[in-house]
């Protein structure tokens, strides 16, 4: 397990690694933890399993481990090397929300005029909307369809009857 040994390297544990190292770590485990299931078979197998192609499918997921194990290796040393950085876009979004939320933060410094242009912003859009056109949709009867669904009938078995006179 390189990935192990990589980030006891880089001074990270397992919970102090992003979440897409995490989401890797337990993908990484589902393997291992595969990989153990087809020893077992293969040790003990029943009579509906197929010694071969167990054997063929743990080679598989062996060679699976081992892509993945220099997968979280390569994620790892790429999250160290821009762990500045992450902590920086971390920053930011924590102040967004706080922004959002309407708290304030000891490093949030958000000049007044940008404020005041979101107001606008806000302002123009009910402007924007056609006027005259009512929001509310009126009901559809059921009679009118009734009505609509008959007359067509008419029509038709009238059109029917003049065309079967003519011949």
């Amino acid at each position: 397990m390189k990935w192990k040994q990589k980030l006891d390297e880089v001074g990270l544990t397992e919970q102090t690694a992003s979440q897409g190292i995490r989401n890797k770590i337990s993908d990484y485990n589902s393997i291992v933890d595969a990989i153990e299931e087809l020893k077992n078979s293969i040790k003990q197998p029943t009579l509906n399993d197929d010694v071969d192609s167990l054997k063929k499918d743990l080679q598989e997921f062996t060679v699976a481990l081992e892509k993945h194990d220099n997968i979280l290796v390569k994620s790892i040393t790429l999250f160290d090397k821009n762990k500045e950085v992450y902590a920086k876009l971390q920053d930011n979004l924590k102040n967004k929300r706080l922004e959002k939320g309407g708290k304030t933060s000891e490093k949030v410094n958000t000049p007044i005029p940008e404020i005041k242009q979101v107001e606008k912003q806000a302002n123009i859009a009910p402007i924007l909307q056609p006027i005259g056109v009512s929001k509310e949709v009126p009901k559809k009867d059921n009679f009118s369809w009734l009505l609509l669904a008959g007359l067509a009938a008419v029509v038709t078995f009238g059109a029917v009857n003049i065309f079967k006179n003519k011949d």
